[in-house]
Order: C-alpha cells, then sequence, then structure tokens
C-alpha cells in the first residue's frame, strides 16, 4: 500500500518480453493485441483467478448487510471490516459508497434526471445527501453533470464516458 511498483516487480521477465514486443511493434494495432494477449495470458493464471474469486466474494460481502454477513459467514463485522481494509485500502463503509455513487451516476447520465427516486433508488436519504456526496466525490453537482456537453475539450466530458461504460445493474 502507498507505494508504486513496476510492471517488471509484478510480472517479472515475462514483462520485459511484453516490453520488448511492444517496442518493436510496427502499429498500434500489433501493440494492443500484444497487451491483450499478455492480459489474457495473466488472467488465466490460477493463482490471480483465485485472489480475483476471493476480492470479488470480499466485495459481494461488502455490498451486503454487515449483520447478514456475520451470521452467514461466521465473521464479526470487526474482523470482516479489517480483511476488507487489508485487501482493498478502504473501508467496506466508502467502498459502499462510491459503488452507490456510481450507479448513481450512470442512472443519472443515462436518464438525465435528478429527482428524489433517483436519490433513494441508490441508499442516499434525499436528493440534497446525492447531491452533497456527488460535489464531494465527483466535484460536480448532479444539475451540473447532467448539463455537461459529451465535448473532449471539457475537462469533466470522462465523468460522462465513464459513466455510461459501467452501467450496471443496482444489487439489493
Amino acid at each position: 500500500m502507498n507505494s508504486v511498483l513496476g510492471a517488471c516487480d509484478v510480472f517479472g521477465n515475462k514483462w520485459r518480453d511484453v516490453e520488448t514486443s511492444l517496442v518493436a511493434s510496427t502499429s498500434a494495432k500489433a501493440a494492443v493485441e500484444t497487451m491483450f494477449s499478455f492480459i489474457a495470458e495473466v488472467a488465466r493464471d490460477p493463482m490471480i483467478a483465485a485472489r480475483r474469486d476471493h476480492l470479488a466474494r470480499l466485495a459481494e460481502m461488502a455490498l451486503a448487510r454487515p449483520e447478514r454477513v456475520s451470521t452467514e459467514r461466521a465473521l464479526s463485522t470487526r474482523q470482516f471490516e479489517r480483511r476488507f481494509s487489508s485487501a482493498f485500502g478502504i473501508s467496506p463503509h466508502r467502498f459502499r459508497m462510491i459503488h452507490r455513487l456510481r450507479l448513481s451516476l450512470a442512472d443519472l447520465v443515462a436518464e438525465k434526471a435528478v429527482n428524489v427516486e433517483l436519490a433513494n433508488q441508490h441508499g442516499f436519504y434525499d436528493q440534497a445527501h446525492l447531491g452533497r456526496d456527488m460535489r464531494r466525490w465527483v466535484g460536480r453537482t448532479p444539475g451540473e453533470i447532467r448539463r455537461l456537453p459529451d465535448d473532449p475539450s471539457d475537462p469533466h466530458w470522462p465523468i460522462r464516458v465513464g459513466a455510461r461504460a459501467q452501467r450496471l445493474p443496482s444489487r439489493r
């Protein structure tokens, strides 16, 4: 945590081969294909697959009610929070908040409407609560985000593009 590792430190000699191939690539298409094949190879590694499954289970548990987690998994709430924070680097509460904001942002961009139902649907007390959290974490209010142009010259256009790309069903 709080450190930057080079790709060679993480992937070892495999990355050196990929880096050599990338430098030798004659086109962007060849470089992208090299990267995707490397990512696919890494994703097939059984240790990485097991870690990914473990993180997915922790994320599911964080989105569930804490009391349900303690009864189903025989973990105390505090024990789960420690394990989650160790794996993700943030608390389960913050993870749930970011998840709610991401879903709210996706619906906001898709529906072009800010209303009480949108706020309540994603677990906010009211529209003002959604607005405060959106301003705090995204940097703009829902109304400002709704009015953003789809223009790459706007410094906040990735917010809209990212929200459309990550449209996921909410889990309850």
